[in-house]
């Protein structure tokens, strides 16, 4: 009983800081890097996909060692929070920004003409027109990276961030008890996460319902 708590009081908060921290950085980053993608100019598209596909590549654990040790060798140190929210958010950007870049595409190029005919602007037409649409589409991929998030903080004990894996370690190697650290972990682990799933699900059922009434999301 101990272990529960102290995994639920100590190590769960940062977990779930950390996911946050990143998901946010992500979904900043990711979405000035989708909009580029959408770019009339070749070489800002060519540069988005590029990096994006370079985040994408990279393993969130090694850029976390990148962070961690490869800079810190350069005299700017981080700490173990910093190194881990910088990682994954980073990371995770590459995939937010072709969610970003593909949820525009989905609104259509037609919401687009409608909306420069009735004289818009293009910022007007992002802001009033294509944004609302798309917080509506990326609601469930959204919360299917912030899933994500709180099972990848689990890489963050390679370098001593205090999380669900790196506690549940410290009392392995203090106890020797292994196979009730692993249960232990994998409920706190489905506590956390099968929630989310079900929000994601529900989030997923309300947009086809949504998408299935209107033949234009906001023009007739």
């Amino acid at each position: 009983m101990d272990l529960y708590v102290r995994l639920i009081t100590e190590a769960l908060p940062v977990t779930i800081f950390v996911s946050a921290a990143a998901w946010l950085l992500g979904t900043i980053i990711g979405t000035g890097l989708g909009l580029a993608g959408l770019s009339r100019h070749r070489g800002l598209r060519e540069t988005q996909f590029l990096v994006s596909t370079v985040l994408r590549s990279l393993p969130e654990l090694l850029m976390i060692y990148l962070l961690f040790y490869g800079i810190t060798a350069h005299g700017i140190e981080l700490t173990p929070y910093t190194a881990a929210i910088l990682a994954l958010g980073i990371t995770q950007a590459g995939f937010w920004a072709e969610a970003v870049r593909a949820g525009v595409q989905l609104v259509g190029p037609r919401q687009f003409e409608v909306a420069y005919s009735l004289g818009l602007t293009a910022s007007q037409t992002y802001r009033k027109v294509i944004f609302p649409q798309l917080v509506s589409a990326l609601t469930s991929p959204s919360l299917n990276m912030f899933v994500a998030l709180t099972k990848l903080t689990a890489i963050a004990a390679a370098v001593g961030l205090p999380e669900l894996l790196y506690t549940g370690r410290s009392v392995m190697d203090r106890t020797y008890d292994v196979l009730p650290v692993v249960v232990a972990l994998a409920v706190t682990y489905l506590m956390l996460t099968i929630p989310l799933t079900f929000l994601v699900k529900a989030a997923e059922g309300r947009w086809r319902k949504r998408t299935a009434r209107q033949t234009m999301p906001l023009f007739s």
